[in-house]
Parts: structure tokens; C-alpha cells; sequence
């Protein structure tokens, strides 16, 4: 953007003044008497609070009192439209040395009774709590059995969104592989794939579209080509579970007749734009097709936790991180563990293996580097000139931050998202003091608790 004429101020929609900025840029430069300005949907400067109070002439000033102000958070693998039956799995341990089929009667038992009203409530509900979290931005899975009602949810929040078709399977693997509503088809599945990529014709729409095949076992060879393939010919992400419990490991071990990812090394499967998720159970042997190919590995460290994987095996994820692959978030479900909590828990899981990850790589983990997962990492994931608005300011009021001292451990390891006062995303405010903007949060709330009631009920739980 050109500047204006010395001595004439430039015009600005927003200036975020005194503001502890931290950037994400590649840098991490953090400025902490900082300010950013945003005109429309971007972002039109950062830099010193004193030079862009001179610079521009903003219609509208949010002072955050020294607070940290940061890019929103991005989530890489949420089940949105699972986000109340989440709620409802008891937390009693699963009972064995591997949770996968735990975890496969539980959920299939849900998802057999659900109907379009508890998906929306679900996704509803989901992307409020996203929100009111910092987080600005999440991948469908491939798992909302309707899109659209994922989509309207998202855009009524005012999220970034980016969906995919549901549950794609045409192999029957060992999990998930009853759901009545999405059977397991060779037909279905290649007919399906690809069909919410039309969203992407709009090129500021914030919900759009990726390709995506359920995984786990689940799918032939020939589905992971032609979902690849696709994904490669429209330059979007290609995203599938992989590896997250032993009983799936194992199985595609059988069939492969080596370890999971040294076949789709073979196969010629893997690239930047594959974001394959869970991988808790990998072999010496995986790793370095991992890193190579630049694909990126979605971690869920609440889930190796929750389910005692690495009770069985050590988490390879801290390893790939500090070899220099790309690893983003994903908070899954929310079972015990919520929105925020996961750069806490991979803190600590990083610091058993030997592998640390300091405070502001856990940032990078959750903010910039999902960004390239989702293929934005020029949009949105860092506060740069010419990006998106997508801005997370904090409040001050809240003793985690205090002393404001060594800001990126107090911001990821010690408030996490407790002080989330407001939240922008494309330039719109959807959080303000800690409130929705665009929701009557007690309606989500209470539509919520008729969906949880119904599906209990009809699940006969």
C-alpha cells in the first residue's frame, strides 16, 4: 500500500493500538509496544504503536492495553458435527492395551441415531466455543454426513471453514465401518470425492472446500490415488486419518506388507499438500518419508493421552517437528481436553520424549504452520501487511499473564486461551469482550442441551 503524503494521515477501517503483538511472521518478531492496522478484509500495517498512531487516521480504535494481540488459531482436524455426542462418550478408560475398537462401538452408536438437527446443533455449538477460544479457522474431516449444514453453521459464527465429503469409504477396515448413513461403497465414494470444491470459486468465501477420504484402514489404494491425484490437479489439501491406534496401524501393516508410510512413499502418495492426522503409532521407518515429502502431520496430543498410546509407543511427532516437518493441531473432539489445551499437552509430551518444543514453537505449531497445512499460509496464520484480519486480541485482566515477562510461555503454556477478549476474522469482529458478536450464545446453548437429551435417549445410553 502506498503511503499517504508527509504530514497526511492515511485513512484505516481499525488501528489495534498498544498492543504486545506477537507476529507469527517467520522471524517471530514480537513488538511490544506494538499496534496493527486493518482496512476491509486485510491487514494494512503492523509495526510500532507511536509510528502507526502518526501514520493513519482509523474510524474506529481498539486500545488493548498492552495486551498480546496474535493470529488467530487453526484448527486441522476437528469433527464439528460430533462436538455434543464428544461431550456425551463416558471418559472410563477404554479397557485394553488399544482403544480403537473402544472407540469404534461408542461412536458408530451415536452417529446411527443422529439426525440434520443434532449435526447443526453440534457444529453450532462448536464453532461458538471456537470462537469465544481464539480460533479462527478449522478443517472438516470429511465427516459432516450433510456439508452444507457444516458450512451454514461455520458462516453463521463467522469462521473460517474448509469442508469435505463424508466419510468416503470403500475398503472395510477396522473401524468406523457401520455408520448406516454413509456405507462403506466403492460406488459412493468415488462418486462423492471432490464435490465440495466448488466453494472454492469464490475467492474470499471463508468456507470453502478440500478433499478428503476417511482413512484408517478404510480405503483401497486406488481411493488414496485418486483422491491424491485430484487434490494435486485443484491445489487444495488431501487429508485422511492415519495411524492413530494400534489395531489401524497394524492392520495396514498386514495388507501393505511394510509400515504405512514407506508404502505411500512407494506409491508416490505423499507431498506438501497432504495432511494426514492422528499418526501416534509410527515406525522407526516412517519418519523420514514424513519429513521428506513436506506433508504435514496433524497432531492430537489429547488423544494419545486419553487413550494410553503411548503407554504401548513412544509419540513421534516432537521428533518430526525438530527434523523440520511441518506439524499443526487438531483438537479432534472434545473430550476431556478442549479448544486451547493442546499446546500445553504437547508441551509436556514433548518434554517426556526429549524432544522440547518451546513456547513459541507450540505458537508456530498452532497458528502459521496450520495455515500451510490448509494451503492460506499467504492469507492468514501470521500479522503481516497484505494478510487477512484474522486477530486475536487479549484482555490484560487476567492474572495467568501477569508479569508480562517471556509473552509467548505465558500466552501458549500459562493463560492458553482463558484471556480471549476479542476475535476478527476477514476484518469482521465476532468476539468482543468476550462475547459473541453475531450469536445469542444461551440459544446455541439451549439447543444444544435438547440435541444432547435426544441423542441419548434414542442411543439408549
Amino acid at each position: 500500500m502506498a503511503k499517504a503524503a508527509k504530514g497526511k494521515p492515511e485513512a484505516c477501517d481499525l488501528l489495534v493500538r498498544n498492543a504486545h503483538v506477537l507476529t507469527m511472521d517467520k522471524k517471530r518478531t514480537i513488538i511490544p509496544d506494538g499496534a496493527v492496522a486493518v482496512t476491509g478484509r486485510n491487514i494494512v500495517a503492523v509495526g510500532r504503536d507511536q509510528d502507526l498512531a502518526r501514520r493513519f487516521r482509523p474510524h474506529r480504535t481498539i486500545d488493548a492495553g498492552g495486551a498480546p494481540v496474535h493470529p488467530g488459531y487453526i484448527d486441522l482436524h476437528y469433527h464439528a458435527t460430533v462436538h455434543i455426542i464428544s461431550k456425551l462418550i463416558t471418559d472410563a478408560p477404554a479397557g485394553s492395551r488399544d482403544a480403537g475398537p473402544w472407540v469404534a462401538q461408542r461412536y458408530t452408536r451415536f452417529h446411527n441415531v443422529a439426525d440434520d438437527e443434532d449435526d447443526y446443533a453440534a457444529a453450532l455449538l462448536c464453532g461458538l466455543e471456537m470462537a469465544l477460544n481464539g480460533f479462527t479457522a478449522v478443517m472438516d474431516p470429511g465427516t459432516a454426513f450433510e456439508p452444507d449444514i457444516l458450512a451454514e453453521a461455520m458462516e453463521a459464527v463467522g469462521m473460517r471453514a474448509t469442508v469435505a465429503d463424508a466419510y468416503l469409504m470403500d475398503f472395510k477396515g477396522p473401524q468406523l465401518s457401520n455408520i448406516k448413513r454413509t456405507p462403506v461403497s466403492r460406488k459412493r465414494a468415488f462418486g462423492e470425492l471432490g464435490k465440495q470444491l466448488w466453494r472454492n470459486r469464490d475467492p474470499h468465501a471463508l468456507v470453502r472446500g478440500h478433499v478428503g477420504i476417511y482413512g484408517m484402514g478404510s480405503q483401497t489404494v486406488e481411493l488414496t490415488e485418486a483422491a491424491k491425484e485430484l487434490a494435486d490437479k485443484n491445489k487444495v489439501p488431501f487429508t485422511m486419518h492415519q495411524s492413530m491406534c494400534i489395531d489401524d496401524a497394524e492392520f495396514d501393516e498386514r495388507r501393505f506388507g511394510r509400515s504405512a508410510f514407506v508404502h505411500w512413499q512407494e506409491k508416490d502418495l505423499l507431498g506438501p499438500n497432504c495432511v494426514f492426522v492422528h499418526m501416534n503409532v509410527l515406525r522407526d521407518d516412517d519418519i523420514a518419508p514424513i519429513v521428506e515429502s513436506g506433508m504435514t502431520t496433524v497432531w492430537v496430543p489429547g488423544n494419545s493421552l486419553f487413550y494410553g498410546t503411548r503407554s504401548e509407543v513412544p509419540n513421534r511427532i516432537p521428533e518430526i517437528y525438530r527434523k523440520g516437518g511441518n506439524v499443526a493441531f487438531g483438537i479432534d473432539v472434545c473430550k476431556t481436553w478442549t479448544f486451547g489445551h493442546n499446546t500445553l499437552l504437547a508441551y509436556y509430551i514433548g518434554r517426556e520424549e526429549g524432544q522440547y518444543l518451546s513456547a513459541g514453537d507450540l505458537l508456530e505449531i498452532q497458528t502459521i504452520k496450520g495455515a500451510r497445512a490448509m494451503g492460506l499460509e499467504k492469507s492468514i496464520g501470521s500479522l503481516e501487511t497484505g494478510k487477512r484480519a484474522d486477530i486475536v486480541i487479549r484482555t490484560n485482566a487476567a492474572p495467568q499473564l501477569h508479569p508480562i515477562f517471556e509473552i509467548e510461555k505465558r500466552v501458549a503454556l500459562q493463560s492458553l486461551t482463558g484471556s480471549v477478549d476479542t476475535v476478527m476474522v476477514d476484518g469482521r469482529i465476532i468476539v468482543r469482550h468476550g462475547r459473541h458478536t453475531l450469536l445469542d450464545e444461551n440459544v446455541v446453548y439451549e439447543r444444544a442441551k435438547r440435541s444432547a437429551e435426544n441423542l441419548l435417549r434414542k442411543a439408549d445410553l
